[in-house]
């Protein structure tokens, strides 16, 4: 597919940690858009240090909190969590601090490294 310069196409890149998101035992079959942002940006970027904000669901999977009220076949037709599975979210985000070791992950809220333990 032709696009302009300042476009990339990154599918197969998601695609792939979506695979290991599954092999992980994953009961959702794609990451999360947050979660492939980071995957996108680790890859393609190699930042020296990234800052996450919003990954509470994914730090903490038992928190309370956020509702989707878009429905989906995971989320009984928008009436409860997303349905993503935030227990394998804070896996995958375990493994992408171990893959990605040169990059320290950090949590903005708590301005520490990540310590995600599903």
């Amino acid at each position: 597919r032709r696009v302009r310069p300042s476009q990339v196409v990154v599918p197969n890149v998601v695609e792939a940690y979506n695979e290991v998101f599954r092999k992980m035992g994953a009961q959702h079959p794609n990451l999360s858009t947050g979660m492939a942002a980071l995957v996108i940006l680790l890859e393609l970027e190699a930042p020296a240090q990234v800052w996450l904000a919003g990954f509470d669901k994914v730090l903490d999977p038992t928190s309370k909190g956020y509702i989707s009220t878009v429905p989906s076949p995971f989320n009984d037709g928008g009436h409860k969590d997303t349905g993503h599975d935030w227990k394998a979210e804070c896996r995958m985000l375990a493994f992408l601090q171990q893959h990605f070791a040169d990059t320290p992950i950090r949590d903005l809220a708590h301005a520490e490294d990540l310590i995600c333990s599903p």
